[in-house]
């Protein structure tokens, strides 16, 4: 009776989805103590640029931070990108799914989203890596995907402090010997063999796969580890953002499931479909799978925003922790390796 009893939650859950976190967030920000992080954030860009967007009164809006210096720009109508984004979206996962097309279906939506969003900016921007704070109609964007983007090291962060506080925790983390978990989702061939390439990697990584990759035992697993790998079926309910999962042994693993835990891996790779989307929460703070791996003291996550094909892009993943091993940074080794199968680095990048 699970999916009966799914199915009469889903809606309650839907209006009262909340990371652990966020109430104590909100009241702090409701109490006037949370301060402005510009100088922060400015002083610890280096050579990165620092790119919000956001919506006002006069209709969406982009800041940037880069050289010291915030600046504001006029954007297009919210609608008009939400569109564009929505045509990107569509023809990325039509393409996702007809890998062959790929290169054909998506450049002319790319390159519109991009004049909206990106023209406008672009002079600030230069070539140099970013850091992004998306607003609700830049959400799920395969940011790899733009013309003016394709190559570059892009890092997804909720906004400009959680940048700062995914930073702060990987100095205090990155002193830790690295315990490594890699498991694999049920009804996937191409995800065992996945794991199993990357079992050599990591000769002392504790492997669960087939019947062993259980709910509960990935999760102790999660709460113990410094770098984990999952391969399997994802899902992510527009609606649900806490429902979203992965699909293991002995059923899905909930975003809900991961706020158990005492303190998330310093790296997770989600090799799965959909399970990088998020949606916004009352707070403002994005809810997802990905989120609540930061949101529970994660550092990085690398997760995707479309579909992928069973067994497609595991030589891109063999590649990026090949690239990881070698201390490329995360956002760099996607930005090489798989932003071009709609993966995204989130956090510290």
């Amino acid at each position: 009776h699970a999916l009966e009893e799914l199915r009469r939650l889903a809606p309650r859950l839907g209006t009262a989805q909340w990371h652990r976190d966020c109430s104590a967030d909100a009241s702090t920000a409701a109490s006037g103590s949370v301060q402005p992080v510009t100088a922060e954030l400015a002083a610890a860009l280096d050579d990165h640029v620092f790119l919000c967007f956001t919506h006002t009164r006069r209709g969406a809006a982009a800041i940037t931070i880069a050289d010291g210096a915030a600046s504001a720009y006029d954007l297009a109508p919210a609608a008009d990108i939400a569109d564009a984004v929505a045509k990107l979206l569509h023809a990325a996962r039509s393409a996702a799914l007809f890998p062959g097309a790929r290169g054909r279906d998506t450049v002319r939506p790319g390159a519109l989203v991009e004049r909206l969003l990106l023209a406008p900016v672009a002079a600030a921007l230069g070539t140099r890596p970013l850091v992004i704070a998306p607003a609700p109609y830049t959400r799920d964007l395969p940011w790899g995907m733009l013309p003016g983007l394709r190559g570059r090291a892009v890092t997804v962060v909720p906004s400009g402090r959680s940048w700062l506080d995914c930073r702060n925790r990987a100095a205090g983390r990155g002193r830790r010997a690295r315990r490594v978990l890699l498991a694999a989702g049920r009804e996937l061939a191409g995800a065992a063999a996945e794991v199993e390439s990357l079992r050599p990697r990591y000769p002392e990584a504790t492997v669960l796969t087939g019947p062993a990759a259980r709910v509960p035992d990935v999760l102790r697993g999660l709460g113990r580890a410094d770098v984990a790998h999952l391969s399997a079926h994802g899902s992510a309910p527009a609606d649900t953002p806490m429902l979203s999962g992965i699909f293991l042994a002995d059923g899905p693993l909930f975003a809900y499931d991961l706020e158990r835990l005492p303190e998330s891996p310093a790296l997770t790779v989600l090799s799965s479909c959909w399970v990088g989307r998020c949606a916004p929460s009352p707070s403002g703070f994005p809810l997802g799978l990905s989120t609540s791996l930061l949101a529970t003291g994660g550092v990085t996550v690398i997760a995707g925003v479309l579909p992928v094909s069973d067994g497609e892009t595991t030589p891109g993943m063999l590649r990026l922790h090949d690239a990881l091993a070698a201390d490329v940074p995360p956002a760099r080794a996607v930005a090489d390796h798989l932003a071009d199968s709609g993966f995204v680095c989130f956090g510290a990048g």
